[in-house]
């Protein structure tokens, strides 16, 4: 149950088997919204293990942590967006380069846990992920349509694309995402 990349385009066109890391149903919803829930390497192969999943090289792994439907749920998105967070450590650099990740993707404002594990650093996992290794980056996913589709079948495989608009000379754009099962 693993993501590949069949197309990459210049304009970061993305076109992908995908593999869900279902975090949020691993831990619990309520253990991972809570404020600054480090997620270690060893938590996302525990959750990947128990789901069945083999991270591959060129996998995008998508990271629900529930913090989207709690914020639907409270009818607030008061503190989702730079306020604290659950999300990865700067630990899974290391986990992210040796599986050869080709994408990671969230449903939080960054990918990292907040406050930052470096107070003198703002967003260290970005810095390591984008500069040093290539990775795209996703944040802001809608995730939880998703994550009952594939809790409701026990498939946590699809096909995943990501065209993004046409931009030249930017490091980002606004992307449509879109899960085939």
């Amino acid at each position: 149950m693993s993501l590949r990349f069949v197309q990459f385009r210049s304009r970061a066109e993305i076109v992908a088997n995908d593999l869900r890391d279902p975090v949020a149903r691993y831990f619990g919803e309520a253990a991972v919204c809570l404020q600054r829930v480090q997620l270690r390497p060893v938590d996302l192969d525990a959750c990947a293990e128990a789901f069945g999943v083999t991270v591959e090289p060129g996998d995008t792994v998508l990271v629900r942590t529930g913090m989207m439907r709690r914020c639907r749920e409270q009818q607030s998105w008061a503190g989702y967006f730079g306020g604290p967070a659950p999300g990865l450590s700067t630990l899974c650099a290391r986990w992210i380069y040796e599986r050869e990740i080709a994408a990671i993707a969230t449903d939080t404002w960054g990918i990292e846990v907040r406050p930052y594990e470096t107070p003198d650093c703002s967003q260290p996992l970005h810095l390591i992920a984008v500069r040093n290794m290539g990775l795209l980056i996703g944040e802001v996913f809608d995730l939880d349509a998703l994550a009952d589709a594939c809790a409701e079948d026990q498939r946590y495989e699809f096909l995943f694309t990501a065209a993004s608009l046409p931009t030249s000379g930017s490091a980002s754009a606004p992307l449509n995402p879109l899960a085939i099962k």
